[in-house]
């Protein structure tokens, strides 16, 4: 957590947004799609608020490189969390792309990928290519190269079950 003012004060903001409205309606945007799709007023109701989120993080990224407008923080993090299960949320991250750019940014980072494997205890080859790297692979080829890898799960529930205490 940053210890100026300004820095601190705007992360919390950032941080806010994630825990009462990010998370939340992407959250209930997937519970609807997945377990109850005839829903359509739900579905169509999350669904509307987690792109008007998404739209208004695409216009802070256009403004920063990172949500606080100085660093890398828990906002950034909190907020990638949820990004990562997008397409479980029915949102084409593609229409937002200062956000995707972010996304494989974060999803970047070392310690990123070593959280991921090591909280989730997933395999390096279930890593699969997320954001931009979808469209524009570091590598092209349809092997599951390592370089090309990002830090989504193609498909975390199985291995849910295979966590370590």
């Amino acid at each position: 957590m940053p210890t100026d003012a300004v820095a601190r004060v705007s992360t919390l903001s950032w941080l806010f947004l994630q825990v009462a409205g990010v998370g939340p309606n992407f959250g209930n945007a997937a519970f609807f799609l997945r377990n109850d799709p005839s829903n359509l007023v739900a579905i169509e109701r999350f669904h509307s608020e987690a792109q008007r989120h998404l739209s208004v993080l695409e216009q802070r990224l256009s403004e920063t490189e990172w949500l606080n407008g100085e660093s890398y923080s828990i906002a950034d993090i909190a907020i990638f969390d949820w990004s990562r299960g997008s397409d479980n949320h029915g949102i084409d991250i593609a229409e937002f792309p200062t956000f995707a750019v972010w996304r494989a940014r974060v999803g970047d980072r070392e310690a990123v990928k070593r959280a991921l494997v090591r909280d989730y205890v997933i395999p390096s080859l279930n890593l699969r290519t997320i954001g931009l790297g979808e469209r524009f692979p570091r590598i092209p080829t349809e092997e599951p190269e390592a370089e090309n890898r990002r830090v989504s799960v193609a498909r975390i529930t199985p291995l849910v079950g295979e966590l370590r205490d």
